[in-house]
């Protein structure tokens, strides 16, 4: 099981358009990724830069 899978699970992601910010890609790569919406408050955790120089936001 790699870092992003728990249980057959893995985590939506994708990459942020110029058009749209960062929560409007979140909520973009959830619909592509699982087919649904999902509704309530959304809060940032936080943001992280991987040595390849990739940045991570939750």
């Amino acid at each position: 099981m790699d870092a992003e899978t728990h249980a057959g699970a893995s985590v939506p992601k994708g990459l942020v358009d110029d058009r749209e910010g960062e929560l409007a890609a979140s909520q973009r790569a959830i619909v592509e990724e699982i087919g649904t919406r999902i509704r309530g408050r959304f809060e940032r955790i936080g943001k992280d830069k991987q040595r390849g120089g990739k940045i991570i936001i939750a």
